[in-house]
C-alpha cells in the first residue's frame, strides 16, 4: 500500500469547516472502526497506578480541561491531582519500578498513538487506510518523541518540585509554562502522521499555526467539550471503587477515540 502524497499545511488553517464538524468526522470515523475505541481504553488501563489515587478519594465528581493528544482515555476526563502530594509523585516517578513504567508506557502509547492516528487519518482524509501495525510502524518515531517530551516534563516538574521543597508557587509556573508550551506544540503529531512529515517539520508548522485563529478555536471547543464530558465521567470513576473506575474507562474510550478522530480531521484539512 502506497500513502498518498503528502501535503504542505499552510498558515491559513481551513476555514470551511467548523469544530463541530470535525467532531462529526471523529463520530463518522469511529462509527467505520469502531475497534479504535479498545486503544484509548488500553492506554487508560496503562495507568493502573492512578487507580490508587481515584480508590482513595472522597470526590464525587471532577471538573476538567483538556488539550488533544494521540490517545485522549479516561484520564483526560479525570482530575486526580489533588489527590497525590507532590512528594508522593516525585517518589513514584523516580523509583525503579516507577521509572521501568514510565519509560515501558512511553513506548506503548507511542505505539497505540501511532496506530490509531494512522487509521484515523486514512478515515478522515478519504485516502488509504492503513492497518493499524502498519501505521505504528511508519508513524512511531515523531509520535514516540512527542509523547517522550510530555513525560520528560512531568519528570522535570516534578524535579523542581522536588528542589524547592514543594514550593507551590514553583510548580504553578512550571505547570503554565509546560501547558504554553504543550498549546503550540500538541498539533505535532497530528501533523506528522495527517501530512507524512518527520518530528521537527511537523513541531514547527505546529507551532506556526498555533497563532492562527482556526488553531486557537479547534482548540477551545476540544478544551470546552472535555469540560462538558469530565463531570459525567468522573461521576462513574468515583462512584463504585474499581468496577467504577473500570466503568468509566470503557465509558471514556469511544469519546477519547472521536476526539482523536476530530483533532485528525482538523489537522489534516489546514492544507486542504
Amino acid at each position: 500500500m502506497s500513502p498518498s502524497a503528502p501535503s504542505e499545511p499552510t498558515d491559513t488553517a481551513d476555514r470551511s469547516y467548523s469544530y463541530l464538524d470535525h467532531l462529526e468526522r471523529g463520530v463518522d470515523a469511529v462509527s467505520r472502526a469502531p475497534s479504535l475505541a479498545l486503544v484509548t481504553l488500553l492506554t487508560a488501563l496503562l495507568g493502573v497506578d492512578r487507580f490508587d489515587d481515584v480508590l482513595a478519594s472522597n470526590e464525587m465528581l471532577s471538573v476538567t480541561l483538556g488539550l488533544p493528544s494521540p490517545t485522549p482515555d479516561l484520564w483526560s476526563f479525570l482530575n486526580t491531582t489533588g489527590q497525590v502530594s507532590v512528594t508522593d509523585g516525585v517518589v513514584r516517578a523516580f523509583g525503579p519500578e516507577g521509572a521501568a513504567l514510565l519509560v515501558v508506557g512511553t513506548v506503548i502509547r507511542a505505539v497505540l498513538g501511532a496506530g490509531i492516528l494512522g487509521v484515523l487519518a486514512g478515515l478522515v482524509g478519504g485516502g488509504d487506510r492503513p492497518s493499524f501495525a502498519t501505521a505504528a510502524r511508519r508513524y512511531f518515531v515523531p509520535v514516540f518523541l512527542f509523547e517522550a517530551a510530555v513525560a520528560l516534563w512531568a519528570l522535570l516538574l516534578a524535579l523542581l518540585a522536588l528542589a524547592s521543597g514543594g514550593s507551590v508557587g514553583l510548580v504553578l509556573v512550571g505547570i503554565l509554562v509546560g501547558l504554553a508550551v504543550l498549546y503550540v506544540a500538541y498539533g505535532t503529531p497530528f501533523i506528522a502522521v495527517t501530512h507524512d512529515y518527520g518530528f521537527r517539520r511537523a513541531l514547527d508548522r505546529s507551532v506556526s499555526l498555533s497563532t492562527t485563529g482556526p488553531y486557537v478555536g479547534f482548540t477551545v471547543g476540544y478544551a470546552l467539550t472535555v469540560l462538558v464530558c469530565s463531570p459525567f465521567v468522573s461521576a462513574l470513576a468515583y462512584a463504585d471503587g474499581v468496577p467504577g473506575v473500570l466503568l468509566a474507562a470503557v465509558v471514556a474510550a469511544p469519546v477519547g477515540a472521536v476526539l482523536a478522530g476530530a483533532a485528525t480531521s482538523f489537522f489534516a484539512s489546514v492544507a486542504e
